[in-house]
């Protein structure tokens, strides 16, 4: 069984990465609309995909 594990510090936010790694605010500001546009997108398609609501079959365990 796997162990539950919670995280208790706090994420860092992308501006905050981007001053450690040392990315422009200009490049920043590109990165987050381009991950805006593929969130978008992935929510578009799951909205039309045939599948939505269909679980997948589990796998038969061959361990005896």
């Amino acid at each position: 069984m796997r162990k539950r594990v919670v995280i208790t510090t706090p994420f860092p936010t992308a501006e905050d990465l981007a001053e450690t790694y040392g990315i422009s605010k200009t490049r920043l500001r590109r990165l987050k609309a381009m991950a805006e546009e593929i969130l978008a997108n992935r929510s578009k398609e799951s909205r039309n995909s045939p599948t939505t609501g269909v679980k997948r079959k589990r796998k038969a365990s061959s361990g005896a």
